[in-house]
């Protein structure tokens, strides 16, 4: 993830996330690992970064904010 992107305000809980998806390599949303998903849509309840793919991109950026666990 580049350090110039803001991380939204987010949080998430990370039930039903799997561990790649709580590390970040894997997508928050739809779980594709490839290409490396690199838009952050929020964060986890301790801080780790959320980050979707660029498919799933506009739906999770589209989200109202909210507290489930799945980022879109």
């Amino acid at each position: 993830m580049s350090q110039e992107q803001e991380v939204p305000r987010r949080v998430f809980a990370a039930d039903g996330l799997s561990r790649a998806q709580r590390r970040g390599s894997a997508c928050a949303s739809c779980g594709k690992r490839w290409p490396r998903p690199q838009r952050p849509v929020g964060r986890l309840q301790n801080g780790d970064v959320l980050l979707v793919c660029d498919d799933c991109a506009p739906e999770a950026e589209s989200e109202p904010d909210s507290h489930h666990a799945h980022a879109a």
